[in-house]
């Protein structure tokens, strides 16, 4: 399974995502049932509602500034 995943997240040359949302949820199925019984720090979360979140806000949001000041033309 972590081979399907890693072929959703990683794309080479080509985009192709067809039958991505049911392998999605067919992992995040996989996620809540291990964080279900795993002895510690329990979550309810799916694997695409963790990725939803961390990716919801800007990270880093410093390094424009510091790219800038070392030279780096931004657009």
């Amino acid at each position: 399974m972590k081979e399907k995943l890693f072929s959703i997240i990683v794309k080479e040359n080509v985009y192709d995502s067809n039958d991505e949302e049911e392998q999605i949820d067919s992992y995040d199925e996989i996620i809540r049932k291990y964080y279900a019984e795993r002895s510690g720090n329990n979550k309810s979360l799916s694997w695409s509602e963790q990725m939803s979140g961390l990716l919801s806000s800007q990270a880093r949001p410093h390094m424009r500034a510091f790219l800038m000041s070392q030279g780096f033309e931004m657009k």
